[in-house]
């Protein structure tokens, strides 16, 4: 009798488990959703501009180039957030599950990357070069975010179970650092005004990682207070941001404080989308399916977005922004159409490449 209690008992207590994680798994967060898919657009944006980053911009274009800037903060807002919501799983399984959907996707991608350069450019890398790029995510240029979001991950992993009041210390601290380290950089934490070392610091991404987070532990009242919100304030916030960017573009981009105020159009337009999600109740199929698709849009659209800017330096009569809109449009349906492809093809190996 003992014995067959025992083994009861164990079958329930796995039936248990398989329930919680189902009711995680089913557990989605349509504001999210939202924000992941206005970012993964935007990011594709940003790259349809980058062909003018080097040159003399019109107010347009500096203008979106301001504007542009919230993306990968939502992006690792959300992971922050959702993150926190994993606490059903173990520790070690969740980061298995996180490295399964980031890593292989990056390492074929690179793939393509590493490959081109060898066959098209005289670009001899050695095979230590080669393991390098691939360890720092530097096999192309937008990869950098792939480096930080895994960093970011084991760094979550061991806050998992931290109390509340160390989160907030810790939030606090991040935001304190971002400030020194935007004030003074490089002089503080960096030897050289290097690109890719600040694209890559943690003084830079953990605010909105631990943001999420923090807005994940309180977001029942969070949430009902934005969501409140009546229709006067959110269109104050719109109002207010939009000067602030209108404001910020003619300043010196060199100076360290004009980053501070790109900072706070960043979480101004945040309240705003999740306003506009959670009082709408967006929950369209096509904004779950860019969501889901997120991570695979950011691998792989930059092909297509390189294809059109090489296209269009045979049209130079065909100016910006126009072309930034076209090359914008023209590469996420591109992309949207390789990645469903993939799926109807591959099945659910499909997610070596789209990572969902």
């Amino acid at each position: 009798m003992g014995e067959v209690a025992d083994r009861s008992k164990v079958l329930q207590d796995r039936q248990d488990s398989q329930s919680r994680e189902s009711n995680s798994k089913r557990e989605r967060f349509s504001e999210i959703d939202f924000i992941k898919a206005i970012a993964i657009v935007v990011v594709v944006v940003i790259h349809s501009l980058s062909d003018t980053f080097f040159k003399e911009r019109s107010s347009i274009e500096s203008f979106l180039t301001d504007w542009t800037r919230f993306a990968v903060p939502w992006f690792l807002f959300a992971a922050g957030f959702l993150f926190v919501k994993s606490t059903d799983i173990p520790t070690s399984q969740l980061l298995y599950k996180s490295a399964s959907r980031i890593l292989p996707p990056y390492w074929i991608c690179s793939a393509y990357w590493i490959a081109t350069r060898l066959l098209f450019t005289d670009d001899r890398q050695s095979v230590g070069r080669i393991i390098k790029s691939l360890f720092f995510c530097e096999t192309h240029g937008i990869y950098y975010f792939v480096f930080v979001i895994c960093y970011l991950y084991v760094f979550g992993a061991m806050l998992r179970f931290a109390s509340r009041s160390l989160v907030i210390g810790l939030w606090l601290l991040s935001l304190a650092l971002y400030i020194a380290t935007i004030l003074t950089w490089p002089a503080m934490f960096f030897p050289t005004k290097s690109f890719g070392s600040m694209l890559r610091s943690p003084f830079i991404h953990t605010v909105p990682f631990l943001t999420g987070w923090v807005v994940s532990l309180w977001y029942t009242p969070i949430r009902r207070i934005i969501g409140s919100l009546p229709l006067s304030a959110a269109s104050g916030l719109v109002i207010i941001d939009t000067a602030l960017v209108l404001a910020i573009a003619p300043i010196d981009r060199d100076l360290h404080w004009r980053e501070l105020l790109i900072s706070v159009h960043v979480y101004l337009l945040l309240v705003f989308a999740l306003h506009v999600s959670i009082a709408s109740n967006i929950q369209w199929s096509f904004i779950r399916l860019l969501s889901e698709w997120s991570y695979g849009i950011y691998l792989t659209h930059i092909v297509f977005v390189e294809f059109c800017h090489r296209q269009f330096r045979y049209f130079e009569a065909f100016e910006m922004p126009g072309r930034i809109l076209i090359t914008a449009t023209i590469s996420t349906l591109i992309t949207l159409a390789f990645l469903a492809t993939l799926r109807a093809v591959l099945g659910k190996r499909s997610r070596l490449l789209i990572g969902a």
